[in-house]
């Protein structure tokens, strides 16, 4: 992240379509680390393009169609995943076993070279898409955007509000429904009723 905030527009461009050539999450969401204004450089993904094979049924008959376009244009529903609190287990990690599970696609911290302190990222949301390859064993039909924020959300506010605004699901992941006040006046916002919530359950280690 260091090297992509000293970056130009054009460094950054180039940066962000490498990443997506080694099949890696990109940053949607950049919280600056001076000021806190979000940036969301949907701009460096412009030179990214994806093809994945779309299932569906047709007078009882399965149909596949193949799809190319550059990512910025395409129309994915959008999954958006973070968590309230601490967890024993890796967010990141269980949303890469949906993606590719032979596969980091969301830096977690079991992957080789990662450490405890995670400067610069957190408050970061990442964005990777699940591409069908119109098997019986693709998890989706269809392209499926995966959004992640790093970091705990209750000290995100802006990212949350912007993300669970604009996606289709919204998966919370709580260590617990009672002991934390703060998590139990979130998940009862009356906002929440205008999205599509599920909660995953992750208990902290002891």
């Amino acid at each position: 992240m260091a090297v992509l905030h000293c970056s130009d527009d054009f460094l950054k461009q180039k940066i962000v379509t490498k990443l997506s050539q080694c099949q890696y999450a990109l940053p949607l969401l950049v919280p600056d680390p001076f000021t806190g204004d979000i940036e969301c450089p949907l701009w460096t993904f412009r030179q990214i393009k994806k093809t994945w094979k779309k299932t569906e049924t047709r007078d009882g008959s399965k149909v596949v169609t193949m799809k190319s376009m550059p990512i910025c244009k395409a129309q994915t529903p959008m999954v958006f995943c973070f968590r309230l609190g601490s967890l024993s287990g890796s967010k990141s990690q269980l949303i890469n076993t949906l993606i590719n599970d032979h596969h980091n696609t969301f830096f977690h911290r079991n992957c080789p070279g990662s450490t405890k302190s995670r400067l610069l990222f957190d408050g970061v949301v990442e964005i990777a898409w699940y591409c069908p390859a119109g098997r019986s064993s693709d998890t989706f039909t269809d392209c499926v955007a995966f959004c992640n924020l790093h970091g705990d959300g209750l000290t995100y506010d802006k990212q949350l509000k912007i993300m669970m605004d604009k996606s289709s699901v919204n998966v919370v992941f709580v260590p617990t429904l009672k002991k934390d006040p703060l998590i139990s006046k979130l998940l009862k916002s009356p906002n929440l009723s205008l999205f599509s919530l599920k909660i995953l359950l992750r208990g902290q280690s002891k």
